[in-house]
């Protein structure tokens, strides 16, 4: 049978560093080679260190986020189709995870604090969170008029339920139109 060549660490840390994908992509390509040097490794097919076992995550730890430059907040906001403007708003200045922003229901709406409650947060533990002032012109009217989902899913098997979209999608369509990259 034939060995591999030997890969070395540098040289696997430079490849998942060149890759142009998102930080998750990477992680998943580091994790699908790894697991092919230990089968490799296992058939006898390559012997050594699995290189893929060491290599850093060049674009962070999992769950790692990268901020907005602030200066392209607004930018954003504004490039943002005006049915997800909110959710741009709500994100940006309440603090807010898009799975939280997709939940919110006029029921939730505390207007004598003029706050939300959550109760499907990160780490399950129900929160009040203020509503900001820039954000309250927009969010307000749309609590007190309905009693449900602010935005259920209009069709197919998620019908009436909260509608998920995909934040990078959202952010990278705000940006084209806003004209920014």
């Amino acid at each position: 049978s034939t060995q591999m060549q030997f890969v070395t660490l540098a040289e696997a840390s430079a490849l998942i560093g060149s890759l142009d994908v998102s930080a998750s992509t990477a992680r998943k390509v580091r994790l699908l080679m790894q697991g092919i040097y230990t089968r490799l490794t296992k058939l006898g097919l390559y012997r050594g260190p699995n290189p893929w076992a060491q290599v850093e995550d060049p674009k962070g730890r999992a769950g790692q986020r990268v901020p907005i430059p602030a200066a392209l907040v607004w930018p954003l906001i504004e490039g943002a189709t005006p049915d997800k403007r909110a959710w741009f708003l709500i994100a940006a200045f309440m603090g807010m995870r898009l799975g939280e922003i997709c939940r919110i229901e006029g029921a939730h709406y505390d207007a004598e604090r003029r706050a939300l409650r959550v109760f499907r947060t990160k780490a399950d533990k129900p929160r009040l969170v203020p509503i900001h002032p820039e954000v309250a012109p927009v969010l307000v009217p749309l609590l007190e008029a309905r009693s449900g989902l602010l935005w259920p899913a209009q069709r197919g098997a998620k019908k009436g339920k909260p509608r998920t979209p995909n934040g990078g999608a959202l952010v990278r369509g705000a940006a084209r139109r806003a004209g920014v990259e």
